[in-house]
């Protein structure tokens, strides 16, 4: 089973971390996996320092920082703007 999009929201690297296992580990009950490959972080709302860039560390892998972000066929940015993908 797939579920293409999904959003997770923290205030910190370790907060993030708690949310992705919780995440996966509520998905793995139904039968579904979350792609660490393609998972992606980056932050707003506030200014983007070096520690902000590094990957996360999560059981079984990483995720990566990105500036730009596609969701649900819209480029999110920070700061806001926005593009639809066609």
């Amino acid at each position: 089973m797939f579920a293409d999009d999904g959003a997770l929201l923290a205030s910190t690297q370790e907060s993030m971390v708690r949310a992705v296992k919780e995440y996966r580990d509520v998905g793995a009950k139904f039968g579904m996996s979350v792609s660490l490959e393609k998972t992606k972080h980056m932050v707003v709302r506030r200014a983007v320092d070096e520690e902000d860039q590094k990957p996360i560390g999560v059981e079984g892998g990483t995720i990566n920082y990105v500036k730009v972000f596609p969701y649900l066929r819209v480029l999110a940015h920070f700061p806001r703007t926005s593009h639809t993908v066609n």
